[in-house]
């Protein structure tokens, strides 16, 4: 065998290399593969969006993304940053047998937040429950304040309830937001 053989040359080199595929099939099933991932990422981020959208950090490029797409985003919510002050449980001015009730609550979160439910509970000496009742907003916010869905932040906000005397035996009550 010659070494200038062409044919013992080519032998050679296709031990060595495999043999030469068209670049553009390649081209083309990597940016299939492209397509497919993004096409899968936009997918997932459209119904997780509202997961996703609870941090913080996340939340700003979220809300971009379903202002294009159309997904929905729930509004930020964080039960532990609102709290109740001067709650005032009194005898009703003009109904006998009922109670009057009211309350500030304060949003101290740094961004406006879904008003709660509340929970209004009467207990004897025993600690044992009289009554309790449950609140929806538009039950405890007033007047000009009940079409308002959104608690701001940073704001007291007074409210006012009215319920039935639970009786003498009540000798303590608690307002608070079930988790």
């Amino acid at each position: 065998m010659v070494k200038d053989d062409p044919l013992h040359l080519q032998s050679e080199t296709a031990l060595f290399y495999p043999p030469a595929r068209p670049r553009r099939k390649t081209w083309l099933w990597l940016s299939l593969s492209l397509l497919a991932a993004a096409l899968l990422a936009a997918q997932y981020l459209f119904f997780f969006a509202d997961v996703i959208g609870t941090d913080p950090g996340y939340r700003q490029w979220i809300s971009r993304y379903c202002e294009v797409t159309g997904c929905e985003l729930s509004p930020l919510q964080d039960l532990n940053k609102i709290s109740s002050d001067q709650l005032m449980v009194y005898s009703h001015p003009e109904i006998p047998d009922a109670l009057s009730v009211d309350a500030v609550l304060i949003n101290e979160a740094s961004f406006a937040q879904p008003f709660p439910s509340l929970v209004l509970r009467f207990e004897n000496l025993q600690g044992e429950i009289l009554a309790q009742r449950r609140f929806q907003p538009r039950e405890y916010l007033p007047g000009d304040l009940a079409d308002m869905t959104m608690m701001p932040a940073r704001q007291p906000v007074k409210l006012k309830l009215e319920l039935i005397d639970p009786g003498q035996d009540a000798v303590s009550y608690l307002l608070f937001i079930p988790k």
